[in-house]
């Protein structure tokens, strides 16, 4: 992300060889994929397609235009790594939430208890609104993607007085919509509140935009609340969390990285 956004950082020396690394592993990865690819060449059956790569594989052997190895690899990494980095960190920063606002907790517990139940089935449609409200704040305060994917204007704009040329690119800067004085009241507060009504009814705002907004938001937004979702409740509807004794207050700042996720904690998962 970082080189795709800022191109010329790979020839400072300071960046020019973790430029190279990403070469490296972006080379590890075309040949991981491209091993997965001649394994399901060597199965697929196309009476019995198990999955997105079998359908691909259909395509291809019908000659569709635009589907070939090449662009089937690209896809598979990319849901591989946008589809797993970034939900996994949107998780960790939440349990680091909950380890920090015990409140919190408690009352997302009673919630599940009286909505789901602990052996109840957890969906995305469940009506948990201080659950919601929750994991809705901690996209806000720690989105894991901090700037928009790059793009480039295709003719002359003016945006709000701003002229922008032809050619220029932009990036959508996610942490300051999401830090904006002017939409959020005490923005460097945690507060899940801000994202229920006053009958407790969760309200999903158009100023949270951890996947972007508009036509070219990212594919996997659905996909990915739903996982992120899923695994917070299934977790908290088995184990309550507690702090490490020997590591209790985990650092709230963010790893350096071009995913934004937390730095390495330790807690403890007690059985309910």
């Amino acid at each position: 992300m970082l080189f795709a956004t800022f191109p010329w950082f790979r020839f400072l020396p300071p960046f020019w060889k973790s430029f190279q690394r990403t070469l490296d592993l972006k080379q590890c990865g075309d040949a991981y994929m491209e091993e997965i690819i001649e394994d399901r060449l060597k199965e697929y059956d196309p009476n019995h397609p198990r999955d997105m790569t079998d359908f691909y594989l259909t395509e291809m052997k019908e000659n569709k235009f635009g589907f070939d190895k090449g662009h089937l690899r690209c896809l598979m990494k990319d849901l591989h790594v946008a589809g797993t980095e970034t939900g996994s960190s949107t998780v960790r920063w939440t349990l680091m939430y909950l380890l920090k606002y015990p409140k919190y907790q408690d009352l997302i517990h009673e919630e599940i208890d009286e909505v789901i139940g602990k052996e109840g089935k957890v969906t995305h449609s469940a009506p948990l609104h201080i659950t919601k409200a929750f994991i809705q704040e901690v996209y806000r305060c720690h989105p894991v993607v901090l700037l928009g994917v790059p793009r480039q204007t295709v003719e002359d704009a003016t945006l709000m007085g701003y002229h922008i040329p032809k050619g220029t690119q932009v990036l959508a800067n996610f942490w300051k919509v999401h830090r904006d004085e002017t939409k959020w009241t005490n923005p460097n507060v945690f507060d899940p509140k801000r994202h229920l009504t006053s009958e407790g009814k969760f309200i999903k705002s158009p100023y949270v935009i951890p996947f972007s907004i508009g036509p070219r938001n990212c594919l996997g937004e659905n996909l990915g609340r739903i996982e992120v979702f899923v695994f917070v409740v299934t977790i908290l509807q088995r184990f309550t969390l507690c702090p490490d004794p020997e590591h209790p207050v985990p650092s709230m700042e963010a790893a350096f990285g071009a995913i934004s996720g937390p730095k390495h904690y330790r807690m403890v998962f007690e059985e309910r």
